[in-house]
């Protein structure tokens, strides 16, 4: 599991680096100017993330890859690995993870590239943001009716 940690609203980005042991399932063709694709799908909102990180080879292992997600609570620039979480689109918790092979560094479709990883990112606030809101919905002087799955979101704003 990838582990995203995200700054409190008004602070830097924070730089996470993953280093995931994928050369073996990288096609001849790879070059790290291209890089990946990285798709997350919020597993409370279906919603999705589309990036395309910086990558380099990774230091640890010969087979490594190393890719930059810079993670922040106000902006974002998916074309540089710059994702926002901590919103209600965006909440903290549980994202599924598909990584692909890209054929271009401007490419942000998956279709008919090479998929090298799937797998779970857990995002989480740092210690120094603020306390997740929560905010009521509905008339607080009506019996709430509860039907169907009841979702809360945690978020930073």
């Amino acid at each position: 599991m990838i582990q995203l940690i995200c700054p409190e609203k008004g602070a830097l980005s924070l730089l996470k680096i993953i280093e995931l042991n994928l050369r073996d399932k990288l096609t001849s063709d790879f070059n790290t100017d291209n890089g990946i694709l990285l798709y997350l799908t919020s597993q409370q909102t279906d919603a999705v993330i589309t990036t395309t990180p910086p990558v380099s080879w990774g230091t640890e292992t010969a087979r490594s890859t190393r890719f930059f997600l810079y993670v922040n609570a106000d902006t974002f620039n998916l074309s540089t690995g710059h994702i926002k979480l901590g919103t209600p689109t965006f909440p903290l918790g549980f994202y599924d993870i598909s990584i692909f092979q890209n054929s271009s560094p401007t490419n942000f479709s998956s279709f008919g590239l090479n998929l090298l990883y799937t797998g779970l990112v857990n995002a989480i606030a740092n210690d120094a943001a603020a306390s997740p809101t929560y905010k009521e919905y509905g008339a607080p002087s009506v019996a709430p009716i509860l039907t169907g799955t009841q979702r809360v979101y945690l978020t930073l704003e």
